[in-house]
This record gives structure tokens, sequence and C-alpha cells, in this order.
């Protein structure tokens, strides 16, 4: 089933596997997004400013 992220609570929810995917070290069991690339440096610290934050829809 494809990850929902067409809500804003839906994004919340998956605040800590959104930060995996697109900044933490990949592995087996941590798969990159986006799929065949990365994000840039700029897009990393907007989500890591983001999820260290509290990753709520306000921030």
């Amino acid at each position: 089933m494809p990850t929902n992220l067409t809500t804003d609570a839906n994004i919340v929810a998956l605040a800590a596997a959104i930060k995996a995917a697109t900044i933490d070290p990949a592995s087996p069991r941590n798969k990159r997004m986006p799929q065949g690339g990365e994000l840039s440096a700029a897009d990393k610290a907007v989500i890591q400013q983001w999820f260290d934050k509290g990753g709520k829809i306000s921030d």
C-alpha cells in the first residue's frame, strides 16, 4: 500500500518516517526518498528543522 502524504495530518503522523527516508543514512530497512535521487542540502535542512521543532502542521 502506498504511503499517503495527501493531508497535513498524514504528513505529521509520518514525520519520523519522512525524516528517516530523506535524511538518515540508507540501509536495507531504510529506503531513500525520492526514488532515483537525493534531495538538495537545502531541502534536507528544511525537513530536519521541521522534524526538530516537532514535525507539527504549524511548522
